[in-house]
């Protein structure tokens, strides 16, 4: 009896396509990669696809760019048995491609019964019904993470991007810094431009003299006076209700004399491998477009993308929802 198999590349959360279906945020093309998907269309088998999957394979795969670009894979592609179901198409046009129209489960069990195994391209669908069934026996997904990170979440992303450089195909890094507490007075600055004295007095209390929040009061007058200064767009009310808050970790983090101003990861930066988007806000309080400068200039140069955006603050996007977007989802969709 054959196996039948699931190969699919997807994101860390578990997703190959995007919310258009699109799967080209998967596609890498280094040396590394190449070799893994020469060695793996070497062997023999059938080929099982949805009929969304078969339309962007045959849209490929026969025409002389995929033979250019990719001539073993494209070989093995085009020669190997194919097997397509769907009940919307009425023929196909690719060659040694058998279409089937009903009974997915009865006619994988069938199939089943030869002696050459079946492979599954993408088809989320089929792979959703076979697997309801109990009929795939063995799943090979390559994760492909994009790692994005945010102002707090940004040093994560950094941090993890410099220990396990291997390990991110991409990384976004949006209002953050590396290095702890860097350029207090200009945070001063912008607090107190657009607070006014009050919040310039408690920024300059938090960055310059005691640097940190010694306890759960200076925490609380800092959210109801500094936070809603964040961005020029008014924050969204139900954010916060709907975040997993933490306010003694944040509290232990945020504390004169501990991480939260005294970590460096800057000479560290030159260990990531994997492109990299910075996106900074020129009128961000809580790190300035000098942080995001210094990410930038610290990274490989030929692996960085830095964008600026004028009139926004901290985390850009709820200030340029549709240039932020736009930046990152070029950036994701590009190739390696």
């Amino acid at each position: 009896m054959s196996r039948l198999m699931v190969f699919n590349t997807v994101s860390v959360d578990g997703y190959f396509t995007d919310t258009k279906g699109d799967v080209s945020w998967t596609h890498q093309d280094d040396p590394e990669w190449r070799k893994f998907t020469i060695e793996n269309a070497s062997g023999d088998g059938i080929l099982l696809f949805g009929r969304v999957t078969y339309e962007m394979m045959v849209s490929f795969w026969p025409t002389p760019q995929a033979q250019q670009q990719f001539p073993k894979v494209a070989e093995r592609m085009n020669s190997a048995q194919k097997v397509v179901f769907s009940r919307k198409l009425n023929k196909v046009a690719w060659n040694n491609t058998r279409l089937l129209k009903s009974d997915l489960p009865g006619e994988v069990r069938r199939m089943k019964k030869g002696s050459d195994d079946i492979v599954i391209l993408g088809s989320g669908t089929i792979v959703t019904q076979l697997a309801q069934e109990n009929l795939i026996d063995q799943y090979q997904l390559i994760v492909n993470p994009i790692v994005l990170g945010a102002s707090f979440g940004g040093m994560v992303a950094l941090a993890y991007a410099t220990r396990h450089p291997e390990h991110p195909a991409k990384l976004v890094l949006i209002s953050t810094e590396a290095v702890g507490g860097s350029y207090p007075e200009r945070r001063v600055e912008l607090f107190e431009r657009f607070g006014g004295a009050e919040v310039g007095a408690l920024a300059r209390r938090r960055f310059l003299e005691i640097r940190g929040h010694p306890n759960q009061a200076s925490l609380e007058a800092w959210r109801r006076l500094a936070i809603p200064l964040y961005t020029r767009v008014a924050r969204d009310p139900d954010a916060a209700r709907r975040a997993v808050s933490r306010s003694e970790v944040l509290l232990w983090f945020s504390r004169p004399g501990r991480e939260s101003g005294s970590f460096n990861m800057l000479e560290d930066l030159q260990r990531i491998r994997c492109p990299t988007l910075v996106l900074g806000g020129e009128d961000d309080p809580v790190h300035p477009i000098e942080s995001q400068a210094d990410i930038a200039a610290a990274l490989p140069a030929h692996l960085v993308q830095f964008e600026r955006f004028e009139a926004c603050r901290h985390a850009v996007v709820p200030d340029a929802p549709e240039r932020a977007i736009s930046v990152i989802r070029t950036f994701i969709q590009r190739p390696k």
